[in-house]
């Protein structure tokens, strides 16, 4: 459980820092 839950976490959270960047430059871009 943990060895497929890990991956899921970090993909979700490299997602979040992908829109983040997103919106920073769609802003300020």
């Amino acid at each position: 459980m943990t060895l497929i839950a890990q991956p899921i976490t970090v993909a979700t959270e490299l997602l979040a820092v992908d829109t983040s960047s997103l919106r920073v430059w769609a802003t300020y871009g």
